[in-house]
């Protein structure tokens, strides 16, 4: 017995398809990575966005007095689209270490 079917059958997992090459899997993930890194960052756009509406509304500034947190206040989105930001940039170095190991896995 050689290749995929030897060690199938060696491991006792007949039945399974063989595993996809690394390169392919490292790629998958790195694309994956970068689209939610661009999700996180539309998600942050838009938390800028309100923030600065809120800051402009009478009514929010009000509602901050009494919870600074609140889900309609300047201080609750500048601290999402902080967050978002933070996952965005890890996101973007994960596609890129994945990249990188999909380029390594070819050679």
């Amino acid at each position: 017995m050689t290749g995929v079917n030897a060690a199938s059958k060696s491991w006792g997992c007949q039945g399974f398809a063989p595993l996809r090459p690394p390169s392919e899997e490292h790629m998958k993930l790195a694309q994956y990575f970068s689209r939610e890194a661009d999700r996180l960052e539309a998600e942050s756009r838009r938390h800028q966005e309100l923030a600065s509406e809120y800051r402009h509304s009478p009514i929010s500034q009000a509602m901050a007095v009494k919870n600074p947190m609140g889900p309609r206040t300047a201080v609750h989105c500048d601290f999402f689209a902080k967050a978002a930001d933070q996952s965005a940039q890890k996101a973007r170095g994960l596609a890129a270490d994945h990249q990188q190991m999909a380029t390594e896995a070819e050679n």
